[in-house]
């Protein structure tokens, strides 16, 4: 999500089976939130500072900025699951790949539905 794109929650299902956590039916949006990322490329994981995931959450992503930005297939729209940790601010995910040497970073991540 970007700032100002709404999503709209009328059916949930939570795969924890945990009836606690289910969101109300409304629309939700991204408010101020500017997500960015960091990646170990040596381990492959991405840290996505954005707000909103919980781990085995499958998310969307589009690199749009740093390394990944410039590297295909990284700068197009990909699915991936988000890993445990997630927090309130950031959450993970394991890119696939472990060719990046060192660490790289991008400010803008225009894409994670």
């Amino acid at each position: 999500m970007i700032n100002g794109d709404v999503v709209y929650l009328d059916t949930f299902v939570d795969s924890g089976a945990s009836a606690g956590k289910a969101p109300t039916t409304q629309g939700y949006s991204a408010g101020n939130t500017t997500p960015s990322y960091t990646l170990v490329g040596a381990t492959g994981i991405a840290t996505i500072n954005a707000p909103g995931y919980q781990a085995s959450d499958a998310v969307y992503i589009q690199f749009t900025s740093g390394t990944l930005g410039t590297t295909a297939p990284y700068n197009t729209v990909r699915p991936y699951t988000v890993l445990a940790g997630a927090t309130s601010t950031a959450f993970t995910v394991n890119i696939g790949n472990t060719t990046f040497g060192n660490i790289t970073s991008g400010a803008k991540l225009p894409h994670a539905l």
